[in-house]
């Protein structure tokens, strides 16, 4: 019976035996001979010898069984169809095209695993969709292209899990996938899919994991479409289409589902909602990885969200908005990365934050508003690889325990905070690999910092903009293994020291802005790449060692005692990019060899004592055509993930379920230059420095022409060659600088006329050729419009519009660029437009014809508009704006106004004035102080004439000061990012179409004036018809805030006395009182009593949520935007002075010189801070 019982039992193992292993009588020969094809294939397109050893198996044997080959599954022992293909990580070359008739043999296919060969696309690719049995296809991580549609998806309507991630598939998701019902895995990561985000995953009710992660898809998608979706536990969402949005809480819903795994990254989330935290989230009590992060969500900082899930492992909501204090759970948390960076949380941290987070790897809580010390318990992080505090107001000294018990840490940033005193002490097993404690207030010595530091590992040390003193020590050679050494801006002295020349691997060192000085000679420059030595008082020569610094991109010896030739052996620097040398002793000539220098961008020998003539081979150079890598070396990478992922734990799935990127910040060294351009020295970092090309020889002693072949720079943006002795004329060939932005060829012995050809640079921002002997025309069209007579002083016998000095032997000026009515009659226009206003003085239609100076007055051009704007802030205009409306919104006599974008989106108002209208007013002004003068003499009015002018000029400048306007526009009401298309109060058929009753905006308007000067004391003082208008609801909308009044107090007081003695006693009382300066109040009373006494007042009292400044408006501020940018003039003459505050170091001011009977000059002067009082 025993032995039965074995017998059995040993047979229905041997059958589980069978059935588990697949074993089978062998595969169908048709499939064995697909195969085979298969194999030819993939080593076709790329034979080696890995292909060969996976798909070594594969033979063409009769006998072999291809279900037991490598790579393949069959079904059971009675059918032998092949079930299982993998062929992943077969086709290390790439860019190949999968033959798709291939697959047509294995009718029961299962499972076909194409992922991580680069195939760009198919061939016959319908073939696929003859798989009608199959529940799994990988195609991730390969290069495909085209439309999703073609590969016949939708016919495999037994698919439970598709991967398609990281590949190329555009146009929009198929509505077709709708009916893969029994999906449980859909990845369509890493994609350009564009359209709306699918609708039909409503019906999807089997998913498990869903993601479009990193596509472009747009419109709005609402989590309330998953609602039933109760297997969910993975969902990610993130798009590359800034129009993407993802609502919660725009419907009543409620979760069913538990997820494990969320990403909701650069959504827009909740946008049209408040960008509030999502609610749903209180729900979710399972989530071990929670990514929210650049959705500039508000709110308190969602502590409870840590609290609630216990088994989070990562948090990471950085590039929110979120306030408030980091509040931990008080139950330990195996948190492994909790990223809170560049949000708006404040406070202290947790004293107990190595206690709760013990098995936390990475911690970045960088760009926040921390406050206080480091805590001690922080040396509990034993697992600590990466700590990031940069950016915030922590102070005090760091912790001992921070080296002591953060055994595990690579990577320590600590930039930009209050931190003084020195660094913890490390020991020498530590692991730290990169120290980041720049922009701090550290206050020891270099020798105490590398006493401290015993880390043998440091490839990366940045301790510049410290208070840091002493030698650098011979203890600089602990650092042996450093690839970046930054100790820039400290109080280092001395000499460099040998040991520094043992630092064989170092691939960047800056030591500028210290003290040191001496000779150069023990850097080593055979591995270096970027060094900066500026501000320091090194001395002698160039080494002839940097012979061997072939690698250098760029060196800055700026600002130091360097003397000498300019070395002839210079061309061996054959990759630099960036070549400093101003501020030296540098003699001689400069050498031809600097014309072999062929990646140059950036050349700066100015102020030397460099003396010849310009080689004219530096025409060679191509100054940015050819890119050269700015790039680091590649840093220590380390493990940021936990010994288990969390999509491994929640999904077991056949296809390739990769953890999806997280964003891990690049470190934030750079390649730095400081150059001077537009008259004013720039830092360039990376990014912009490899668009940035200039050089700058001026402040030296070179003579002779300007060689013809500077003309051939294409590429180059900046020129300087000022203060120099250069003679001759500018050479035609400039024209030919299309990129040039500025051009400084001042103070030289240049002679001649200005080639006309120069205005077609289009490019051209600064241009100053002061102190030469040019003569003829200044040119006037083009960029030359927008310039000053700065630009051309101390040339006499240069002449034009813009120099105001006419040219002998002609008939006129030169035809100026800009309207006629530019510049001139500006108090003209002024005065029509006050009395447009005036119909008890003028007849109604000349009243019309006045009103067209408001706010009808032609423009001038708009292309001077925008080279005035790129002139005054000095950079081209898309570089400000994203778009700026083609022709102006409205033009009055002063400016005229544009709508632009800036690039952050934000709507805002562009005013630019028109050009020369500061020295029009100022000839207008003495021109009506003279009349007012005359008619003195002759007028039998009581009152001096002159203090109306007076007033009415001081006025004129006030309106011509755009800084006064913006603080005026501030303090009268609050700006609105909207376009008021408004109705003018004169238009009465306009009025009559919007249903909007006039006498109800005459009391509003009443009401409105009588807010601002009694209760306020704060006027407009310029409410005429184009800078008042009626809205459709009925309100009021003030526009240009350049003419605004004050009342004191005192003042506001009698008036409101008045109205209330008015009321209260009858017109002859009140008169009777005033003649007997009776008081009649003793304390001023409101404005509401003050105006009881007028008609309408208590309709309006009932309903002010209508009335003026657009107060009720739900709208977002405006960013006021100055563009204009005034020197400060001062006039005095007689009894008219009147002064503006300056806005720049350098006044200009008027000087009036007076003849025997009339004023015949009217001339610039440049002075110092200073008043010119006239003669």
């Amino acid at each position: 019976m025993k032995l039965g019982v074995a017998v059995v039992s040993y047979f229905f193992y041997f059958v589980a035996f069978l059935i588990q292993n697949q074993v089978s009588h062998g595969c169908l020969e048709n499939e064995r001979i697909g195969l085979l094809e298969i194999k030819d294939y993939i080593l076709s397109l790329g034979r080696n010898e890995y292909n060969e050893l996976e798909l070594g198996s594969w033979v063409e044997d009769r006998i072999s069984n291809c279900c037991a080959w490598n790579r393949i599954k069959c079904s059971n022992i009675s059918s032998g169809h092949v079930t299982h293909l993998s062929l992943d990580n077969l086709n290390s070359r790439g860019e190949h095209l999968i033959n798709g008739s291939l697959f047509s043999p294995f009718e029961e296919l299962l499972n076909l695993n194409l992922s991580s060969n680069g195939y760009q696309g198919w061939i016959s690719k319908g073939r696929l969709s003859r798989l009608m049995m199959l529940e799994n296809l990988d195609l991730s991580h390969n290069s495909m292209n085209g439309f999703l549609s073609d590969l016949g998806l939708c016919e495999m309507q037994d698919l439970t899990e598709l991967g398609l991630s990281s590949n190329a598939f555009s146009d929009q998701i198929p509505e077709c996938l709708s009916i893969l019902r029994n999906l449980k895995v859909l990845d369509l990561s890493q994609n350009k899919f564009s359209g709306n985000f699918p609708s039909f995953v409503r019906n999807m009710t089997s998913l498990v994991y869903l993601s479009f992660i990193d596509n472009y898809l747009q419109g709005s998608f609402s989590l309330s479409t998953l609602a039933n979706h109760s297997n969910l536990q993975v969902l990610y969402i993130s798009s590359q289409n800034p129009r993407a949005q993802v609502e919660t809480e725009n419907s009543q819903w409620f979760p069913t589902f538990q997820l494990k795994s969320l990403i909701l990254r650069s959504c827009n989330l909740n946008l049209d909602k408040g960008s509030t935290i999502p609610s749903f989230l209180q729900h979710q009590k399972e989530l071990q990885f929670i990514d929210l992060s650049h959705n500039k969500l508000v709110g308190a900082f969602p502590s409870w969200l840590i609290q609630n899930n216990s088994r989070l492992e990562y948090f990471l909501v950085m590039n929110n908005l979120f306030v408030g204090n980091l509040q931990l759970s008080s139950i330990r948390q195996d948190i492994v990365r909790l990223d809170i960076s560049n949000n708006n949380v404040s406070g202290s941290l947790p004293e107990d934050i190595g206690t709760f987070l013990p098995g936390i790897r990475i911690l970045n809580l960088s760009m926040n508003h921390f406050e206080g010390i480091i805590p001690t318990s922080i040396g509990k992080m034993q697992a600590l690889h990466s700590l990031d505090l940069s950016h915030n107001l922590f102070s005090g000294e760091l912790p001992e325990q921070l080296a002591t018990g953060c055994i595990s840490l690579l990577k320590l940033r600590l930039s930009n905070n209050f931190f003084h005193g020195n660094i913890p002490k490390f020991s020498i097993f530590s692991s730290l690999t990169k120290l980041f404690v720049n922009n701090n207030n550290l206050n020891c010595t270099l020798k105490q910092v590398l006493e401290n530091l015993n880390s043998r590992g440091l490839v990366i040390i940045d301790i510049t903009n410290n208070s840091i003193s002493g030698e650098i020590p011979s203890s600089i050679v602990k650092l042996s293994k450093a690839w970046i050494l930054l100790m820039g801006n400290n109080h280092l002295e001395g000499e460099i020291p040998l040991e520094l020349s043992n630092l064989t691997t170092l691939f960047m060192l800056d030591l500028s802005q210290n003290r040191l000085s001496g000779s150069i000679s023990h850097v080593n420059p055979s591995i270096l790449k970027f060094l900066y030595l500026q501000k320091n008082a090194f001395s002698g020569s160039i080494p002839l060692k940097f012979l061997e610094g072939s690698n250098l991109v760029t060196l800055d010896l700026r600002d130091n005692n360097f003397s000498g030739n300019i070395p002839n052996w210079i061309d061996n620097l054959s990759n630099l990019r960036v070549l400093s040398l101003g501020g030296n002793n540098f003699l001689g000539h400069i050498p031809i060899q600097l014309c072999q220098l062929q990646k140059i961008t950036i050349m700066d020998l100015s102020h030397n004592k460099l003396k010849g003539s310009i080689p004219s081979c530096l025409n060679n150079l191509t100054f940015g055509i050819e890119e050269i890598d700015y790039s680091l070396p590649p840093t220590f990478q380390f493990s940021i993930m936990s010994n288990k992922s969390p999509i491994g734990s929640v999904v077991n799935a056949s296809v390739s379920l990769f953890m999806p990127s997280i964003d891990v910040p690049e470190e934030d060294i750079k390649a730095i230059v400081e150059f001077r351009t537009k008259n004013n020295f720039y830092t360039f970092s990376s990014n912009i420095l490899e668009k940035m090309t200039g050089m700058d020889l001026s402040s030296n002693m070179l003579t002779g022409s300007i060689p013809f072949q500077i003309g051939n720079l294409q590429q180059i943006r900046a020129l300087n060659l000022s203060h120099n002795y250069f003679s001759g004329s500018i050479p035609n060939t400039f024209s030919n600088l299309a990129q040039i932005e500025s051009l400084d060829l001042s103070y030289n012995n240049l002679s001649g006329e200005i080639p006309s050809q120069l205005t077609n640079l289009n490019y051209l921002g600064i241009f100053n050729v002061s102190y030469n002997n040019l003569s003829g025309i200044a040119p006037s069209a083009g960029q030359f419009g927008g310039f000053v007579e700065d630009n051309y002083r101390g040339n006499p016998y240069l002449c034009g519009a813009l120099l105001k000095r006419k040219c002998e032997g002609s008939p006129s000026s030169p035809p100026s660029q800009f309207n006629d009515t530019e510049g001139k009659e500006t108090i003209m226009d002024m005065l029509g437009q006050a009395l447009s206003t005036r119909p008890d003085i003028l007849p109604t239609v000349y009243c019309q014809e006045l009103a067209k100076l408001q706010d009808q007055i032609p423009p001038f051009p708009t292309d001077v508009a925008i080279k005035s704007i790129e002139n005054h802030l000095g950079v081209p205009i898309n570089e400000i704006f994203k778009d700026i409306s083609p022709a102006p919104i409205a033009a009055a006599s002063l400016g005229q106004v544009y709508k632009a974008h800036l690039h952050s989106g934000e709507l805002v108002a562009v005013k630019v004035q028109r050009p020369g209208m500061s020295l029009s007013l100022t000839l207008d002004a003495l021109l009506f102080n003279m009349i007012g003068g005359q008619l003195k003499r002759f007028a039998k009015a009581r009152k001096d004439l002159l203090v109306a002018v007076n007033e009415m000029v001081r006025h004129m400048f006030d309106e011509i000061d755009y800084v006064l306007e913006g603080k005026n526009a501030e303090r009268f009401a609050s700006l609105y990012c909207w376009s008021a298309n408004g109705i003018k109060l004169t238009d009465e058929a306009g009025l009559n179409k919007a249903s909007l009753n006039r006498r109800e905006l005459i009391d509003q308007g009443l009401y409105c004036s009588l807010r601002q000067m009694l209760e306020v004391g704060y006027f407009h003082a310029d409410p005429h018809p184009g800078n008042l208008v009626a809205i459709n609801d009925g309100s009021l909308a003030y526009f240009d805030f350049g003419m605004m009044g004050d009342i004191p107090r005192h003042y506001r007081i009698g008036l409101i006395q008045m109205f209330v003695g008015q009321r209260r006693e009858g017109a002859k009382r009140l008169l009777m009182n005033s003649l007997s300066e009776t008081v009649w109040l003793s304390e001023p009373h409101p404005l509401s009593e003050a105006a009881n006494s007028l008609s309408g007042w208590e309709t309006l009292e009932k309903d002010k949520s209508k009335i003026c400044m657009l107060s009720a408006q739900p709208a977002r501020p405006v960013r006021t935007l100055s563009l204009l940018t005034l020197n400060t003039v001062t006039i005095a003459y007689r009894n008219f002075t009147y002064s503006r505050s300056a806005r720049h170091a350098r006044l200009a001011s008027l000087r009036v010189l007076k003849s025997p009977r009339t004023f015949k000059t009217l001339r610039l002067v440049e002075t110092k801070r200073r008043t010119v009082q006239a003669p």
